[in-house]
C-alpha cells in the first residue's frame, strides 16, 4: 500500500463497525487521520464522522465519493465539514501527502 511505502502507519477496514471496534481498543488520539468513504453498508460516512468527533474531537477525517454530493448535504450531515474534506474518487494518492 501506497501510505505504508511513505512510512504511514496505517490500518484499514471493510466496515465501519470494524472502524469502530478499533477506536475503541486505542486511546481516543491514536489515530490522526481517516480516509472513509460516504458510501459504506450498515453505516455511513456521515455517521462513522460523527461518532469518531465526538471521542476525538481533533480528529482529521477525510471523506472520499465518486458521486456528485453538494457541499450543502455534507453541512447538513456533519456542521462544519469544509470542501477540503471531500476528495472525489478517482484521485491520485499523491495528492493526499503535499
Amino acid at each position: 500500500m501506497w501510505f505504508r511505502r511513505k512510512n504511514f502507519k496505517v490500518d484499514t477496514f471493510n466496515r465501519a463497525e470494524s472502524a469502530l471496534e478499533a477506536f475503541e481498543r486505542h486511546a481516543p488520539d491514536y489515530y490522526n487521520l481517516v480516509l472513509t468513504d460516504i458510501r459504506l453498508p450498515k453505516m455511513n460516512g456521515f455517521a462513522l464522522y460523527l461518532y469518531l468527533k465526538e471521542k476525538n474531537p481533533s480528529i482529521k477525517i477525510l471523506f472520499m465519493t465518486a458521486f456528485d454530493i453538494q457541499l450543502e448535504e455534507f453541512r447538513d450531515n456533519v456542521p462544519g465539514v469544509q470542501i477540503d474534506d471531500i476528495i472525489k474518487k478517482p484521485f491520485i494518492v499523491d495528492d493526499l501527502v503535499m
